[in-house]
């Protein structure tokens, strides 16, 4: 068993891609940040790396930022990979670790350093939708007159989520690149918005929501439910094979809105920072 640090990115989608869609659902995240479902180069990363043992890859890490994003994988593959993202200064960049529970565990043991759970995380599916009935409104794609409007949320959105308020240029730029690329969606309810919701992270055969918020003082009206069942619908009608998302098992409520909708649940995610 031995690992490989990425040297080409187009090369190294090719070589995990196949391991990573037979479980696609539970590895729907890497593959979106890989940029697998993507006709465009990939993206680059701070940091991905395979395990190989003979010639199958048996574990994916990578890293965007300050989160490293592992695959399911067997604890002496993970070990391998703790070694190397930890090694010499990188140590200090990674600043959280998301992925299968058995995984982030095993890298925890494997690193060790101190961690503790800061989320868990529900990944589920969606193949086919039951839509809401009596919410008023309707779905809208985002346009750039909406952007004072999503940069507010988005600062929302994060100081909910994670405890922390991003200023208002650290969240623009993502904003700016999911309205123009028409990933941004809204429920507009007489001209007003009240909830949003944007398709990311396509798969080979699937794509991913996320950003599904809506203000306080709009929630408990089914407006969120009913923008996600909208979108999905859509999404699901251009010809993908099934819809995903991400939930915070700490608010059942949400995951069972979710389940009147349609999904249900397929794997589960941890996030550890160190303690």
């Amino acid at each position: 068993m031995h690992l490989e640090r990425a040297t080409d990115p187009a090369t190294f989608v090719d070589d995990v891609s196949l391991t990573l869609v037979a479980n696609e659902a539970g590895h729907g995240l890497l593959l979106g940040l890989l940029g697998a479902g993507r006709a465009d180069p990939p993206p680059t990363w701070a940091y991905a790396a395979l395990v190989r043992d003979g010639r199958d890859v048996v574990a994916v890490a990578l890293r965007t930022d300050d989160k490293l994003v592992l695959s399911r994988a067997a604890p002496d593959a993970i070990a391998l990979i703790a070694a190397d993202a930890l090694a010499g200064n990188s140590a200090a960049e990674v600043r959280a670790l998301v992925g299968p529970p058995e995984s982030v565990r095993a890298f925890a043991v494997a690193s060790g350093r101190a961690w503790r759970t800061s989320m868990r995380q529900g990944v589920y599916t969606a193949h086919a939708v039951v839509p809401p009935t009596d919410v008023p409104g309707r779905r809208r794609v985002a346009t750039a007159a909406d952007r004072d409007t999503l940069i507010a949320w988005s600062q929302a959105f994060h100081a909910e989520a994670l405890g922390e308020r991003p200023a208002a240029d650290v969240v623009a730029p993502g904003i700016d690149a999911r309205v123009a690329a028409g990933a941004m969606h809204l429920w507009d309810v007489d001209g007003t918005p009240v909830a949003a919701a944007a398709a990311a992270g396509p798969t080979p055969n699937a794509i991913r929501v996320n950003f599904v918020y809506t203000p306080p003082d709009r929630r408990g009206r089914g407006y969120a439910s009913a923008l996600v069942a909208s979108l999905t619908q859509r999404l699901l009608d251009e010809g993908r094979a099934f819809v995903f998302l991400h939930t915070d098992l700490a608010n059942p409520v949400s995951n069972r809105v979710y389940e009147r909708i349609g999904y249900r649940r397929a794997a589960e995610f941890e996030m550890l920072v160190p303690d």
